[in-house]
């Protein structure tokens, strides 16, 4: 390949990496929301771009038309018209103590889970993901349950700019840390995002959210926020950015809040081995009653990946956000940090390992309401998993987890241990 076409190709590369590095920063700052006490499932596989015919070097292979979801290299087993049609399924047991079913209610279970789904491949830039999980748990203190998942993901291109939409509404029934119980929780996501090329080195980057959160027992929120960005290529091994954001979040009970952020972000690829992103800023909570000051808060995440071999990848990452909660007239502020390595073993084995900790404090929106709760969660999580007969799955997995709360009812360890197994076509 020519050095002028390897140059212009970069050009056009770099706006889209710089896109996908903003929505991961976002999503590293998110974390902590309805933190879960049991084990998480594993995570879906990465973005995969639909490739152009004829590329064949690692350069072009990061090129993709518009943000697109998870698509196989392999045709779909079943084909209607333009709809590729996958079924997948997987089986998790799981066997733990110190889960809450309620405050000051931690007991011992075991938990089997089925979850069959299948993912619809719309033409190129779409699919459609629907995964219903079957929770069976051997304590008859829990509630069995059938928790929904479906999403909806897709994106276009027109000229330089590069579209983006994602849908998800999700049903669970689930113990969390926030509230101390299992507790059932029906959520709506909508995303939608745009990019666009104003010249060779800068990028602009356009962001609304929605998300509506309707606990059983608890407060409901609806949530609308942007969060923009101005991106700018000084050499091909850094950018900076520019970030201004604003939100709204509608209580059914207790007080509303206006918010607004300003935050600068930075992405370096120091060597071929080391790679630092970082973002930092303020968020402005402005009260719409209850005689409440508004209050500045610091948001940021970061993230460092090293990786010294090929099969081992050693990274490190910290966040600080505010959300708001499932308690009236609060909202909580959480800060984090986490150490990952990720090593192959035999070719074909996948170790990884995760240590962490995050700090949540909660904070009274309303004057002359008292609110001081203060949550460490101290975690460790070890994972074993390989893939056979090309499309098949398993995994054996360890959690610890310390949660040490100045508030009764909500302090718990522990201990889970488990197998899961999963076959996608």
């Amino acid at each position: 390949m020519k050095r002028q076409d390897s140059i212009s190709l970069a050009r056009q590369l770099w706006p889209r990496y710089a896109a996908l590095t903003g929505l991961l920063l976002v999503a590293l700052a998110r974390t902590g929301a309805a933190q879960g006490v049991i084990a998480p499932p594993p995570v879906s596989p990465p973005i995969q771009p639909v490739y152009e015919q004829g590329q064949t070097n690692q350069l072009e292979a990061f090129q993709f038309n518009g943000p697109l979801p998870r698509v196989a290299p392999e045709a779909p087993p079943l084909q209607w018209g333009p709809v590729g049609i996958r079924p997948h399924i997987q089986y998790r047991f799981l066997y733990g103590d110190g889960i809450q079913v309620n405050t000051n209610q931690p007991i011992k279970t075991a938990i089997n889970e089925i979850s069959p789904g299948v993912l619809l491949e719309i033409g190129r830039h779409w699919t459609l993901d629907y995964t219903p999980t079957m929770t069976f748990y051997s304590s008859s203190k829990f509630s069995d349950t059938t928790a929904q998942n479906v999403t909806l993901t897709g994106g276009a291109t027109y000229d330089d700019w590069a579209f983006g939409l994602s849908q998800n509404y999700s049903h669970t029934v689930e113990p969390l840390v926030e509230t101390g119980a299992q507790t059932s929780q029906d959520t709506y996501s909508t995303a939608v995002t745009a990019t666009h090329q104003l010249s060779q080195k800068m990028l602009l980057e356009l962001a609304a959210n929605q998300e509506f959160t309707f606990p059983d027992g608890f407060t409901e929120t609806r949530e609308w926020s942007t969060l923009d960005w101005l991106n700018y290529q000084f050499w091909p091994r850094f950018s900076a950015a520019l970030g201004a954001g604003a939100g709204y979040s509608d209580v059914d009970v207790g007080n509303d809040s206006i918010s607004g952020q300003l935050q600068g972000r930075g992405t370096w690829q120091a060597a071929d081995k080391l790679s630092l992103q970082v973002s930092g800023g303020a968020e402005l909570l402005h009260f719409t009653g209850g005689g409440k000051s508004d209050v500045v808060k610091p948001v940021y995440a970061a993230s460092i990946q090293y990786q010294p071999t090929e099969a081992t990848t050693v990274s490190l990452s910290a966040n600080g956000d505010v959300g708001t909660t499932f308690f009236t007239n609060e909202v909580s502020t959480t800060t984090g940090v986490s150490v990952t390595l990720n090593q192959r073993l035999l070719k074909k084995v996948y170790l990884t390992l995760t240590g962490g900790y995050q700090n949540t404090k909660y904070s009274a929106t309303q004057s002359g309401v008292s609110s001081g709760r203060n949550d460490d969660t101290y975690s460790f999580n070890a994972r074993l998993s390989t893939r056979f007969l090309k499309r098949a799955t398993a995994a054996v997995f360890y959690q610890y987890s310390d949660n040490s709360s100045n508030e009764p009812g909500y302090s718990y360890i522990s201990n889970q241990g488990g197998v899961e197994l999963g076959y996608a076509f």
